[in-house]
């Protein structure tokens, strides 16, 4: 480097830090001066100014995040704000709701918060934002679920006199039977039942409820409009079938029921009563009309002695008419539930009889024979009813005899048939006998 172009520089160096160094607030003054009359001379022509621009969309982002994660969510539709923005007036006085951008971004809402948060951003990076006149937009973020209710039937009024519908009946046809509801828990949370009514007032035949509508109610059985209740959906509102079943009902009697005695014990049944000789039934008026009296089932003695009774189940016996006519039969409220039945014995009357060979018919016995009990009269015990037995004391039992085998004198074990009267049964009776065949007798011929 030149010592010519040194001493230049170092002149300009002396005299820049000269001018820097001498007077520097009257240079810091007219430097500030400078910047206010150059915005002021700007302000003049292109002025600083604000303006709100409204209508400005409100787009969600990720809207299906939450419904992807069996979320119910409820948030106002087409939600708009409005923007107050600064700047320069030329830029500000031209600008509209599309050169602005707001968003709800579900990623980043808290559901507990109850809000959402709405960020707005304009095109125009030469204007400032300074409020917006909604930064939180209602939000309801809870668990979406599905219940079912089954239908209650409530019957209304009351049928014909001599008819009636039961409170349980399960020919009743009822479709749908369950109503599903889908929506947020706390809509649902709401409802506690459901049910669907029908008029029987003065019915005699049965009632249909097709097109009903499906009413739903509240804990405290006020009933709840499903219009109200956003977000809510149901499979059903209206009853595509519904048919109660009317019943005539009549008063029928009860028969006694057949007794079977046990032809081996040492009792005779001398009196059978029942509890109850009416009942109430209903049922299908043409299969009513037809039953005038029911009879309890048979009881079969086995081992009973004296008095016993037996327990009959009216309603069992109601299941087996149904069963028997095909048809629904059942006991009416007020008719009674159970039957007793007492059977009264008394014991047999045994009595004991000697049959000689006089009271017994012999056959088969050729004539050059006669014949003679070999150890004495049989020895007979019957037992009976005390009517039963012959008045006058006369042998109730006739023994009989074949002797058709016999080819000689001498002793010959037969088999003793018996007879007995009407009512009577023997209790001990030899089936066999030992007679003796001897020759008979010649007797002596005399002349006249």
């Amino acid at each position: 480097m030149s010592p010519e172009f040194k001493e230049t520089a170092a002149k300009v160096w002396a005299y820049v830090r000269k001018f820097f160094t001498t007077n520097i607030g009257l240079k810091i003054f007219s430097l500030v001066l400078a910047f206010v009359l150059w915005v002021m001379v700007v302000n003049r022509q292109n002025p600083i100014g604000s303006v709100t621009v409204t209508g400005i969309p409100v787009t969600i982002l990720n809207q299906d995040y939450f419904t992807e994660h069996g979320k119910y969510v409820e948030i106002e539709d087409n939600i708009t704000i409005a923007a107050t923005v600064s700047g320069q007036r030329s830029v500000v006085e031209n600008l509209s709701a599309d050169d602005f951008t707001a968003t709800i971004d579900f990623l980043n809402v808290v559901p507990e918060e109850g809000k959402a948060e709405i960020l707005c951003t304009c095109s125009n990076r030469s204007v400032t934002i300074k409020q917006q006149n909604i930064n939180f937009a209602p939000i309801l973020v809870e668990d979406l679920i599905s219940r079912e209710y089954t239908l209650q039937l409530v019957r209304e009024g009351t049928p014909a006199e001599g008819y009636l519908v039961p409170e349980d009946d399960s020919t009743v046809v009822m479709v749908p039977s369950t109503v599903t509801l889908k929506g947020p828990k706390s809509r649902l949370d709401q409802i506690a039942s459901a049910r669907v009514s029908v008029n029987l007032e003065k019915a005699t035949a049965d009632v249909t409820g097709k097109g009903k509508s499906i009413v739903f109610l509240d804990a405290e059985g006020n009933e709840v409009d499903l219009n109200g209740l956003s977000g809510v959906t149901y499979s059903a509102k209206l009853m595509s079938q519904l048919t109660v079943p009317v019943y005539k009902y009549k008063t029928v009697t009860i028969g006694t029921p057949d007794v079977t005695e046990n032809a081996a014990g040492d009792y005779y049944v001398s009196a059978v009563s029942i509890s109850d000789k009416e009942m109430k039934i209903y049922g299908p008026e043409s299969v009513v009309d037809a039953i005038s009296e029911v009879k309890l089932s048979p009881i079969t003695i086995t081992g009973e002695k004296d008095v016993f009774t037996r327990e009959y189940d009216l309603e069992a016996l109601a299941e087996s008419l149904s069963s028997m006519h095909n048809a629904v039969i059942g006991l009416a409220d007020d008719s009674i539930r159970t039957i007793t039945v007492t059977v009264e014995q008394q014991p047999y009357t045994v009595k004991n009889y000697s049959i000689p060979l006089d009271n017994m018919t012999v056959t088969g016995l050729p004539d050059e024979y006669e014949c003679a009990l070999t150890n004495g009269p049989l020895q007979v015990s019957v037992k009976g009813k005390p009517d039963a037995y012959p008045a006058g004391g006369s042998v109730p039992v006739k023994a009989s005899i074949d002797l058709s085998g016999v080819s000689g004198t001498g002793d010959y074990v037969v088999t003793v048939a018996y007879k007995l009267n009407d009512g009577l049964s023997a209790v001990s009776a030899p089936d066999t006998v030992t007679v003796t065949i001897t020759e008979t007798a010649l007797e002596e011929q005399t002349d006249g």
